[in-house]
């Protein structure tokens, strides 16, 4: 029986092109990553001019998001990418994961609690 993860959101934002670049290299030079994850570097432009570097993700195996392997590539990663970026998961349980990179570092957080607010009356 197999269990299933999806990625739910993403923000992979980096801090420049060459940091966009050193961390496509550690996907690709890690033999365990390399076969769960591709990510390219891609500049994403802005409406106003210029651009921002990010990870995109070209195909991925989320199922190996917390592996022993794979947060030692989110931890090398740290270094390269912007402030307060994530990558968000969710099980077939509805549970959610995030790794969020915010001072060179790399964090997983899980949700602790959901606020609900009023939209509008039906």
């Amino acid at each position: 029986m197999s269990y299933s993860t999806d990625i739910e959101a993403w923000d992979l934002r980096c801090r420049s092109e060459e940091d966009a670049r050193r961390a496509t290299l550690i996907f690709e030079s890690d033999p365990w990553m390399r076969r769960r994850i591709v990510v390219a570097p891609v500049l994403v432009e802005s409406p106003g001019g210029g651009g921002v570097w990010h990870l995109s993700i070209e195909s991925c195996d989320p199922c190996y998001w917390n592996e022993e392997a794979s947060q030692r590539v989110w931890a090398a990663i740290a270094p390269h990418m912007a402030e307060d970026t994530s990558l968000e998961f969710c099980n077939e349980d509805r549970e959610r994961y995030r790794i969020r990179w915010t001072g060179q570092r790399a964090y997983i957080d899980v949700p602790r609690h959901i606020i609900w607010e009023l939209e509008h009356e039906l």
